[in-house]
């Protein structure tokens, strides 16, 4: 009898997805395959071997679990059919089938308590949907075994990116295995010398986005890390920034900035309060520039830009603009809804103004067609001053705001 891998020994506890990802040569399949003929000796669990594509049953696991069960002496245990296998003590029970090819018979499937989906990298975002809500057996489990190959791929999205709970996650590769065969050895040590990055994916597990295969190679940006400085130039020509906001999403925000064809700033944040958020971003010296957020503005170098986030959500884009000294433009960019957030809102922004700057006056305006921009005025404590008939574009209204520094004072006091 052989004895298990202790890297798969978290496997032996109870999650609803245990994953296992890595290179060739890593004895992930050997491993599953062993966990799950054990757990056939003891229990009288059914288990369903699926795969994106089985157009014969030669396709599925079926070998490689009759090769575990010759190997470990267990032959005499287990009735072995042409698509079954089955336990003769526990009546547990092995079944195969693609996704893709029996989707009416993947649903229809009742009392699964193990779900091992081996060769997962081509298992599609429509197969997954089919698959796990078949698997609903209270305590049930889906195993999930694969090599990574692009980082777009809906599997390593779901599992790698964006794990669900209760997941346990290995990687796996061959430097893990101790029965690593030789001929496997000469065969990774060769394409290691021959090309590193094919060695990454292969026999490592990275996926595409950083091999030989990906449209921008991982030895090109290594090789334009800090180009200017190996080559002894200065960037020259346009500074360009771009701003991402996550909106109600929980992925980090991100802010980039390039002079010229030099790249010289990249950052990503993940602020739980609004004010977090003001400070990494309008404290931060080289953000000095407006954002469009997709709503037709221009950017403006002049101005202080800010993704304000409350509550964990996204309230809304504001920036500022001194127009003349010690009076602001303020504006809201982008609010897709209020939701009770601008005051809070208004005062964080406030408070940062009021603090970092010695104005004395804030103007703003929005047109009459962004009725949120209206609202966002007159809730973050601006007094309405006016309309200007067709200033917008020659063809909407403007509603023009404005406060002073004391009435700033006496809303961020009062909050109203």
């Amino acid at each position: 009898m052989t004895s298990i891998n202790p890297i798969f020994e978290p496997f032996i506890e109870a999650h609803r997805y245990k994953v296992a990802k890595g290179g060739r040569g890593s004895g992930k399949s050997w491993a599953i395959a062993r966990l799950l003929v054990e757990a056939a000796r003891r229990q009288p669990v059914r288990i369903l071997c699926a795969r994106e594509l089985q157009n014969s049953i030669s396709d599925s696991v079926i070998r490689l679990l009759e090769d575990t069960i010759e190997r470990e002496g267990y032959s005499a245990e287990f009735e072995i059919q042409r698509s079954m296998i089955r336990h003769l003590g526990t009546n547990a029970e092995f079944m195969f089938y693609g996704i893709k090819n029996n989707p009416t018979k993947i649903k229809s499937l009742e009392g699964i308590d193990i779900c091992w989906v081996e060769e997962a990298e081509a298992v599609t975002k429509e197969s997954w949907d089919i698959l796990i809500p078949t698997i609903r057996k209270p305590f049930s489990e889906i195993w999930v075994s694969f090599n990574p190959k692009n980082i777009l791929d809906d599997t390593y999205q779901r599992f790698v990116v964006n794990p669900p709970d209760d997941i346990c996650l290995l990687t796996v590769n061959y430097t893990d295995n101790p029965h690593f065969p030789e001929v496997l050895r000469l065969e990774m040590e060769e394409c290691k010398r021959r090309n590193p990055t094919l060695y990454r994916h292969i026999w490592l597990g990275e996926p595409v986005s950083a091999s030989d295969m990906a449209i921008i190679k991982r030895e090109w940006l290594e090789a334009a890390t800090d180009a200017h400085k190996k080559l002894g130039w200065k960037a020259k020509g346009a500074v360009v920034s771009a701003h991402d906001p996550s909106d109600t999403g929980p992925d980090a925000k991100g802010y980039a900035s390039r002079h010229g064809s030099v790249v010289k700033l990249m950052i990503t944040f993940k602020p739980t309060r609004n004010i977090d958020l003001i400070e990494a971003v309008g404290n931060h010296p080289d953000i000095i520039v407006g954002s469009n957020n997709g709503d037709g503005y221009d950017y403006k170098p002049e101005c202080r830009y800010f993704e304000v986030n409350v509550h964990g959500q996204f309230g809304g884009i504001v920036y500022y603009q001194e127009i003349q000294p010690l009076t602001f433009d303020c504006h809201a960019m982008y609010l897709p809804e209020i939701r009770g957030f601008s005051k809070e809102i208004g005062l964080a922004f406030w408070r940062y103004i009021l603090t970092n700057t010695t104005v004395q006056c804030v103007t703003s305006f929005a047109a009459r067609k962004f009725r949120h921009g209206q609202i966002y005025c007159a809730m973050i404590g601006l007094k309405r001053v006016g309309t200007i008939k067709k200033y917008f574009k020659g063809v909407d209204d403007v509603t023009f705001y404005s406060a002073t520094r004391e009435e700033l004072i006496d809303f961020l006091n009062h909050g109203r």
